[in-house]
């Protein structure tokens, strides 16, 4: 509107007034006049297109913006949580002396195995090879194959707390939290979704050393299934598109001062879930953390691709 009274403007001062001084050598006053209008008229249009292009910018990041929203509510819509269930693999450190009575049990049943020319998949004494080289047993994988190679309290005392007795919970996080806090956040303020899995029998594997001795433990639950009806949900986690950016908090539920504590606290943890019977890989071991009580925990933060990569 400017542009065009100033440009009318012009027009009249043209047509009525001389521009330039009688000697044709300089502009007149309404020469000036009139060049003053035409650059400022210019600087206002420019002015006004610069504001047209700033608001068609913000436009369409707030359509950009707004089609986000509707995307991802749409997607909370359709991958709202049903069901969650996990598979959990603990990497137990056979040196702490808890352990000492079930490792020196195992490696009386593996030299059993060896003094017997046990072969491949032949259970004895509990334990069975699952791979061995054919003339030595040097770096032989073996696993518990029945009842008689679990650990008991009665026999073989803190193994059978951490193998068997206990099983990991996860607290899940919409807004990932001060691991230094965490006990005084879950007790008695509730996790965004909280898993209590149902025990399933471990699946107990081990490596052997170059003597024939057991080198490491490795211990895995799988499908265990964390009932709808304990999940305690705050509404900050109700869909799989909730849990991009969350953390997950891996803990075991005893005190501060649970002698299989320094086991836990030595051991490494990775989890595969599966919301809603999709499986998600995630492709690298749990970040182990301290508490404020000096309790150890295991951490995840998901990232979109985790979920990308599901299957």
């Amino acid at each position: 509107m400017i542009g065009a009274v100033l440009a009318g403007t012009a027009g009249v001062v043209a047509a009525l007034s001389e521009t330039k001084t009688p000697d044709k050598k300089h502009l007149s006053r309404a020469g000036w006049i009139l060049l003053s209008l035409g650059i400022f008229g210019f600087a206002i249009t420019l002015c006004s297109q610069v504001v047209e292009w700033v608001k068609a910018a913000y436009d369409a990041e707030e359509a950009q913006r707004q089609n986000a929203i509707v995307l991802s509510e749409i997607r909370r819509a359709v991958t709202r949580l049903e069901t969650i269930s996990f598979n959990i693999y603990m990497h137990i450190p056979v040196d702490d002396p808890g352990f000492k009575v079930y490792r020196d049990r195992l490696d009386a049943g593996i030299t059993g195995l060896i003094d017997n020319y046990a072969h491949v998949a032949e259970c004895h004494a509990g334990i069975e090879a699952v791979t061995k080289h054919t003339d030595d047993w040097e770096h032989a994988v073996i696993k518990i194959c029945s009842d008689e190679g679990l650990p008991t309290k009665e026999r073989d005392g803190l193994a059978a707390t951490l193998i068997i007795d206990t099983v990991p919970r996860i607290a899940l996080y919409k807004t990932p939290v001060d691991i230094a806090l965490f006990r005084k956040l879950f007790n008695p303020a509730p996790a965004d979704l909280h898993l209590m899995p149902i025990a399933t029998a471990p699946n107990i594997t081990g490596v052997l050393d170059e003597a024939g001795k057991l080198e490491g433990i490795s211990l895995q639950r799988s499908a265990l299934i964390a009932p709808p009806d304990k999940w305690y949900p705050s509404g900050e986690i109700v869909s799989v598109e909730d849990l991009v950016g969350a953390e997950a908090v891996i803990y075991m539920p005893w005190t501060e001062s649970a002698p299989a504590e320094s086991m836990w606290k030595q051991s490494g943890v990775s989890v595969m879930f599966y919301f809603n019977h999709q499986l998600v890989r995630l492709d690298r071991d749990a970040t182990p953390a301290v508490d404020a009580t000096g309790q150890q925990v295991f951490t995840y933060i998901f990232k979109r691709e985790d979920f990308q990569k599901a299957r």
